[in-house]
């Protein structure tokens, strides 16, 4: 067959895209089927679902766990392209981590056996108040039936016990410690939210708690010397002090509805006791906040590509984002005339 002679053409997107199908705009010839069967896994599918804004003001993030591969926008605006049935491979990955020596790339692994994303960040600025409306491209076979969102927040626990007392962390509404934050055997100064080492603490101090704490909603253990392998101190009467971090995730999953996707709002609340004091001190490597050496989000903003009038949106956007600061050029040919 000769296609010499023939004329071809080039068409960007797909045809949803091209009509707009993610806008909250009624279109011209496309109607949305409402009905359960079309939540077959099919590949090359549109879905939407209307939902209401999350409560409060804290993050937001969407879970698309069941899904395979496509594209998201709430309100209209895309919040990106998702591929969690991208499985990463399930070894590889170690508890330990020492970025120290030469670096290869299998350092400090994590996340095995898991997609490499799996919720995505949908900035408060992108919600309205009261209906929003998510719409999913489904390039593969995901159900949306497992789509859920989610606002996640953190809170604080404490506990400072002497040797020989019983240690009791525990969580309500069945929420689980995610970190510890400070742990130390031996005698500690301070108080819960500021919280430092003295004169000698347990080399295994944070380790020890760890095993016993993170990932459950309630953990407890006598203090011992012997639990901290430090038998036979002189060093007196000891106590142990910790500092945990309580994840609590508020979660709107999305139902398949007689018209669409219905929002049903499971809400799991804890009674925390919260300490929000935060130190902050650095070396020759990193931040270092409560503790805890920290890894600086920032995004950048070119400030004469907008005017003095957008930039308090541009950076409420970003803090939407959850970037921690902002960074921007020196336009020296803005400020300097003269080499």
């Amino acid at each position: 067959m000769d296609l010499s002679t023939n004329l071809w053409s080039y068409k960007i997107v797909l045809n949803g895209e091209r009509k707009r199908l993610y806008d909250l705009q009624p279109r011209i010839g496309v109607s949305w089927h409402a009905n359960s069967s079309y939540l077959v896994s099919k590949p090359m599918s549109w879905y939407k679902a209307d939902f209401e804004a999350p409560y409060g003001t804290n993050p937001v993030v969407v879970d698309l766990q069941g899904l395979g591969k496509g594209h998201a926008w709430v309100n209209g605006y895309s919040i990106g392209r998702y591929w969690p049935s991208w499985i990463t491979a399930s070894n590889g990955c170690s508890d330990t981590c020492d970025y120290r020596g030469k670096y290869i790339t299998e350092k400090c692994n994590t996340n095995c056996g898991n997609p490499s994303q799996r919720w995505y960040h949908v900035p408060r600025s992108f919600i309205n108040k009261d209906k929003n409306t998510l719409v999913l491209f489904e390039e593969l076979d995901g159900n949306p039936q497992n789509v859920s969102f989610q606002t996640v927040t953190t809170g604080t626990v404490c506990a400072h016990v002497y040797e020989g007392a019983l240690l009791e962390l525990s969580c309500q509404g069945g929420q689980v410690i995610s970190q510890i934050e400070f742990a130390s055997f031996g005698n500690p100064k301070g108080k819960c939210g500021s919280f430092e080492q003295g004169s000698w603490e347990a080399i295994d101090s944070r380790s020890v708690v760890e095993a016993a704490c993170i990932g459950r909603s309630s953990c407890g253990f006598v203090v011992t010397k012997e639990a901290f392998s430090v038998a036979g101190s002189n060093n007196g009467l000891a106590r142990l002090a910790v500092q945990g971090i309580i994840k609590i995730e508020l979660s709107y999953m999305l139902a398949m509805g007689s018209s669409s996707w219905v929002g049903i709002i499971l809400l799991s609340l804890a009674a925390l006791h919260s300490c929000f004091a935060m130190e902050v001190t650095y070396d020759a490597n990193a931040l270092i906040i409560n503790g805890e050496r920290r890894l600086i989000f920032s995004g950048c903003i070119h400030y004469p590509r907008s005017t003095v009038e957008m930039w308090p949106d541009i950076i409420q956007k970003a803090k939407d984002g959850s970037l921690d600061a902002i960074e921007s050029y020196v336009f020296w040919i803005l400020s300097n005339f003269s080499s």
